[in-house]
């Protein structure tokens, strides 16, 4: 009974399909991740640039995204005064350079499954054995003579009634954890930003002449 058990829990085990249990948040994951991919490449083309205009095929030209703002700045004086001014410059600033272009991806992946097995099992013996024994003796006498009758019957019966009952049942929990980090920019965005950033230069802003 116990091996039949044991061989009954190892064929519940081999039924269960471990590689869609486990292979499927794989690929969930790595799905995850291309998803997140294309979401920066928007990101980057909606805040970072203006929408391209046709060119010749298959070109298409598009302009970085600026924000241009001024601002007041002291200045030294210049010899021979020996009073300071002020001076107003304006900057243009490429958008890409000051916001956070979101680069994700995921760092660690844990799977956790968990695998019960609960087998019950039941038996029942039943013996029923019944006897009986009867007997009867009757005499007559006539003249000289005895009659005599002796009649008897025995019955026996038995019957055993054996049940046995199993129950198998399997149950399995899986936790995911999943932690995603910000990643490192790729090199390429990299040499784009900074060719954008040598382009912030303040530019004075001419006197107006009374």
């Amino acid at each position: 009974m116990a091996q039949s058990i044991q061989q009954e829990a190892t064929n519940l085990l081999n039924g269960i399909d471990f590689g869609s249990l486990i292979g499927g948040p794989l690929r969930a994951a790595v799905q995850a991740q291309g998803q997140a991919a294309l979401e920066t490449v928007k990101f980057i083309e909606a805040v970072g640039f203006t929408p391209p205009s046709p060119g010749p095929p298959p070109v298409t030209t598009t302009n970085a995204t600026v924000v241009t703002f001024s601002y007041v700045k002291a200045m030294p004086p210049v010899p021979p005064s020996t009073t300071g001014t002020s001076q107003t410059f304006t900057l243009t600033v490429p958008l890409l350079v000051i916001v956070s272009v979101p680069f994700l991806r995921i760092s660690t992946m844990t799977i956790a499954f968990t695998a019960n097995i609960q087998a019950d099992t039941s038996s029942t013996v039943t013996n029923n054995t019944s006897s009986a024994f009867s007997a009867a003796l009757t005499a007559s006498a006539k003249f000289a003579f005895i009659a005599a009758n002796l009649s008897a019957s025995i019955s026996n019966s038995s019957s055993t009634n054996s049940t046995a009952n199993s129950t198998y049942n399997v149950q399995y929990t899986m936790a995911i954890n999943v932690t995603a980090e910000q990643d490192s920019m790729p090199a390429g965005l990299q040499a784009i930003l900074n060719i954008l950033t040598n382009t912030i230069t303040p530019v004075p802003v001419p006197a107006s002449s009374s």
